[in-house]
């Protein structure tokens, strides 16, 4: 009886112990949780002011890494779906236009999704190889050597802006048989790198400084004896 009770009280010790440590893991997950996510405000025309928890990163790579987790967390089929063409990101108040920070998601989120089983397309491969003495070159963002039309199910974009908490990012895998929205992203992405945006400001112009002139003139004489007190022109020759 006396082994049974020690046993017993060992046996509590130790779930206790392990009890302790697990609340204790999931006090460590949660803060980290916690500083990981961003609040963002906004307004919605339906819903009126919001305020949402966005994870925030401050790496190119962590942020392409939240990104494609948040695509598989919210992708709304289960069936393996069809190739995916990827564009640059673009600025949301002008969507023709990237820079080199949406180049880079872009080009990023091809890896990102190929490891996790999507299949990937890229559309800027040329009909033939081109070689010069750079180099040889198959990829190219010449319309006339690409090819046209493709084949293609889903097209991955994303959109940035800046706002108060950063860059916030929104991606989207849309169906490119009719517009349905299958997954979604938003991140936040904190950078101070002005290149990155390509959004430097411009070095001011140097100031201009008027040249002083001074005007050269005659007083009539033409010979050395000049100035001479005869009446200006009659100096004698």
């Amino acid at each position: 009886m006396r082994k049974i009770g020690i046993l017993s009280i060992v046996t509590s010790l130790v779930l206790l112990t392990q009890g302790c440590a697990t609340r204790n893991i999931s006090q460590i997950n949660q803060v980290d949780r916690t500083v990981d996510m961003v609040k963002v405000r906004g307004v919605n025309e339906n819903v009126g002011n919001y305020s949402i928890n966005v994870p925030t990163t401050s790496k190119i790579s962590d942020t392409v890494d939240k990104i494609a987790q948040q695509l598989f967390a919210t992708l709304k089929t289960k069936k393996k779906i069809g190739s995916v063409a990827i564009t640059s990101f673009v600025d949301l108040r002008q969507l023709n236009k990237t820079t080199h920070f949406g180049r880079v998601l872009g080009e990023s989120m091809f890896n990102e999704l190929y490891k996790r089983g999507i299949d990937v397309m890229d559309f800027r491969g040329q009909k033939a190889l081109s070689i010069n003495a750079d180099g040889e070159f198959f990829l190219s963002r010449d319309v006339r050597k690409l090819h046209s039309p493709i084949e293609n199910s889903y097209v991955l974009v994303g959109t940035y802006t800046k706002i108060a908490e950063g860059v916030l990012i929104n991606t989207r895998i849309i169906d490119n048989k009719n517009g349905r929205v299958i997954a979604s992203s938003r991140v936040v992405f904190h950078s101070n790198n002005c290149k990155l945006f390509e959004d430097c400001p411009k070095p001011k112009p140097e100031p201009v400084i008027k040249v002083r002139t001074i005007d050269i003139t005659t007083d009539g004489c033409s010979t050395v004896k000049c100035p001479c007190n005869a009446p200006v022109g009659n100096c004698d020759n």
